[in-house]
């Protein structure tokens, strides 16, 4: 598995992070599981212009997101984003990638040190 920060550009050459993609090996999602976690602190960055969607990928809603109670693990809901696919007609074990929102992760990280503390 292997997780990429995509980042944006602002006005003022501020660096803004937009989206979260996380690529699966040649298993796949691991759709076995009820969740996945990923260590969200481990990614590489790229510019936005170079997302390469050649890849089978989903966006992941933030309803189906949740995180460790330290706020350093981001979770997936694979139950919820298996059924979701499913009842689109869509078939989730073509799935080679998710995509996360940057703005969704980190509110679900924030959640969850807020509610632990």
């Amino acid at each position: 598995m292997r997780l990429t920060m995509y980042h944006s550009h602002e006005s003022n050459d501020e660096i803004r992070p937009v989206w979260l993609a996380i690529d699966f090996d040649m298993n796949g999602v691991p759709w076995t599981q009820k969740s996945l976690y990923v260590d969200v602190n481990a990614y590489e960055t790229k510019d936005i212009y170079d997302f390469m969607d050649d890849i089978i990928g989903c966006s992941v809603y933030l309803e189906e997101l949740f995180a460790d109670p330290e706020g350093r693990q981001l979770g997936f809901n694979l139950n919820a984003i298996f059924n979701r696919l499913r009842s689109s007609g869509l078939d989730p074990t073509l799935i080679e990638r998710f995509i996360v929102q940057v703005c969704d992760m980190q509110e679900v990280l924030e959640c969850a040190k807020e509610m632990f503390l």
